[in-house]
């Protein structure tokens, strides 16, 4: 028995960590490692990335990690796009000698992020999660209960795109095309261009205001996709032609309780 013998028998296999940031059917995949790494049959990017412990307790709360690396495409969207889809977390760890060996350390979704120094800091909470949602989610009120073109109001954002040339002044797009429109058809719509999506919190005439504007790359002779909004009223859902079938509200309930006001 010698050191140079035994050694190796106690030495820990090294075990590489790989981070899947999955946004809109984009991902970006990392890895703590000192190169990259070919893992599942997509390229891991070395990265100088890190989390924290696991954090959970006997009360069986929701699993949350913390996630620091450079500011990436997909850290970026959380500057300020609104509305966010939702940016599914996985971190997995492998054997480095041989990576068809491996555990999912963590599956979830990224609660918020900041932003210092180029580095951005994620707070991430596992799937159990949806445990914590409100069930049922309808209330009772007047306006609808979806959210345009989700999948329970049904309709088909792709028939509503409207394309645009604009001219841009800070937060402000102009185009004749958004004045062929109503005002306010855009109002509480979705503005796109390429990857990046903002609020669109006024239309009148040929402006659309956002809520934020877009980076530096959005010039004029621009084009991008404007998409109408809906406050939720029954008399937008007729607008739409959608009242009939996926109107979930109450139009008619009481707005002021008779007990309390009496009748």
């Amino acid at each position: 028995m010698t050191l140079a013998t035994e050694y190796p028998k106690a030495e820990m296999e090294a075990m590489p960590e790989m981070y899947d940031f999955e946004y809109g059917g984009t991902h970006e995949r990392f890895t703590s490692w000192s190169q990259d790494l070919t893992f599942l049959g997509y390229t891991f990017h070395n990265a100088p990335i890190k989390r924290s412990g696991f954090s959970f307790d006997k009360e069986f709360t929701n699993v949350r990690v913390n996630i620091n690396a450079p500011v990436t495409t997909g850290f970026e969207r959380w500057i300020s796009n609104a509305p966010l889809e939702p940016t599914v977390v996985t971190i997995y760890r492998g054997l480095k000698s041989d990576l068809t060996e491996y555990t999912i350390l963590f599956s979830g979704w990224i609660l918020n992020v900041g932003f210092k120094d180029q580095v951005a800091s994620a707070t991430c909470e596992s799937n159990s999660g949806i445990l914590n949602h409100v069930a049922p989610r309808i209330v009772y009120q007047s306006f609808c209960n979806h959210e345009l073109f989700d999948s329970y109001c049904k309709l088909d954002d792709s028939l509503y795109e409207v394309p645009a040339v604009v001219t841009v002044s800070g937060a402000v797009l102009s185009s004749a095309t958004f004045d062929s429109f109503d005002d306010d058809y855009f109002k509480m719509g979705r503005c796109r261009f390429g990857q990046d999506e903002r609020l669109i919190t006024d239309h009148t005439g040929a402006d659309i205001a956002l809520h934020m504007p877009f980076d530096a790359s959005l010039v004029n002779g621009s084009s991008v996709i404007g998409l109408p909004g809906c406050d939720g009223s029954p008399d937008v859902c007729k607008a739409f032609d959608n009242f009939d079938d996926n109107f979930l509200g109450f139009a008619y309930i009481p707005s002021k309780n008779p007990v309390i006001w009496g009748v």
